[in-house]
């Protein structure tokens, strides 16, 4: 009788769906669960639990304090990669600022030049840029803050949808001057970068995975089948951002230096139409891809969440094994993911080479 009402709490259950208990206590627990319809219940409430949490993921893990660690560090780690991003993002407006400003100057654009005033009109010019570029990324954070996320992506997607009166003007002025067929090109090529856009965004490779049956008294739980999703896509636009972000810098550097040898080399051999410019932009991109999903996407963890979790995926074996498999995996689906991105990148310029009044359309995917 003292055996099967003994004090069950739900660590107990814990460690004996996770398979840490002793065979002495492990007899005791499946003479509680099996004692009663409540007990059943109960154990029925953990067994799911167990399954489903993402937090306890070893049995040392079962203290909550341990658990709450290790959420709050994720929390730390991520707002100090936001602190970095807006220190990065604060360089690179002033870097990007002082530029501009000396474009204007090189133009004309600027009437206060000596003396004091040329100061002062450079400090506010480029303060403007600065505070202009740092309001975008306080937006970005405020859109992250509310829930919504993707803050800076959905502004980068408004600019965008901005340029479409572009299109509008230029399709009006095709077709008043008589060619017909580049409204029909515009549609189809929009329609099929669209379709193909949508369809590599959904797509992806499903890693089976079957979970094992456990017996606690005389029922069987689990036994379930799921699967892995690894999206083909899966870094999105980000690999694209950074990439025009570091092939603009040559650019950049040739705006101090306007009427030079490296400013006209620049112009000839680097233009966005250039082939050394697009080989490059296609190999950053790739490059991009695989850095930032090898950062994004922990394969050691995922292989020890299904272990613990008392997963594995068919043909392979548990621990290491599964991690190698899933890296193998997930290196493959991203050369196609970033060959898909490095193509969309490129349509823009492609599509200028073949119609060259088309210049600053804006016939592509980002």
């Amino acid at each position: 009788e003292s055996n099967i009402n003994i004090n069950m709490d739900e660590a107990i259950l814990l460690r004996y769906f996770s398979g840490t208990l002793e065979k002495e206590e492990k007899e005791k627990v499946e003479t509680w669960i099996s004692f009663s319809e409540e007990n059943k219940k109960v154990a029925k409430q953990v067994y799911y639990i167990y399954r489903a949490t993402d937090v306890i993921q070893t049995v040392n893990e079962i203290d909550s304090n341990k658990a709450l660690l290790r959420v709050n560090k994720r929390l730390t780690g991520r707002k100090k990669l936001n602190q970095i991003t807006a220190f990065v993002a604060l360089g690179l407006s002033i870097f990007m600022s002082v530029a501009y400003y000396c474009t204007l100057k090189n133009m004309g654009a600027v009437k206060y030049t000596p003396g004091f005033e040329g100061v002062f009109a450079a400090v506010v010019i480029s303060s403007c840029f600065v505070a202009g570029a740092m309001l975008v990324v306080w937006m970005g954070n405020r859109i992250n803050d509310k829930g919504i996320g993707n803050g800076i992506s959905i502004i980068l997607f408004a600019g965008i949808i901005s340029r479409g009166t572009d299109l509008i003007m230029y399709m009006i002025n095709e077709v008043m001057q008589g060619r017909w067929y580049m409204l029909i090109v515009v549609l189809v090529l929009g329609l099929a970068i669209l379709g193909f856009i949508v369809f590599m965004d959904s797509s992806q490779r499903r890693i089976p995975i079957q979970y094992a049956k456990r017996q606690v008294g005389r029922k069987l739980y689990g036994g379930q089948s799921t699967h892995l999703p690894i999206k083909v896509a899966m870094s999105g636009v980000m690999p694209i951002i950074f990439t025009f972000a570091i092939v603009s810098l040559p650019a950049t550097i040739a705006l101090f230096v306007p009427n030079s040898g490296y400013s006209n080399w620049i112009q000839n051999h680097f233009s966005s139409t250039t082939p050394l410019y697009m080989i490059l932009v296609f190999v950053l991109i790739i490059s991009f891809n695989y850095f930032y999903i090898s950062i994004q996407y922990n394969t050691v963890e995922i292989a020890n969440n299904i272990k613990n979790n008392g997963g594995t995926i068919p043909g392979i074996r548990p621990g290491k094994p599964t991690s190698d498999f899933i890296h193998k995996v997930v290196n493959r689906v991203t050369l196609f993911g970033a060959l898909f991105l490095g193509v969309i990148a490129l349509l823009p310029y492609i599509f200028q080479l073949i119609f060259p009044n088309s210049a600053g359309l804006a016939i592509g995917g980002t």
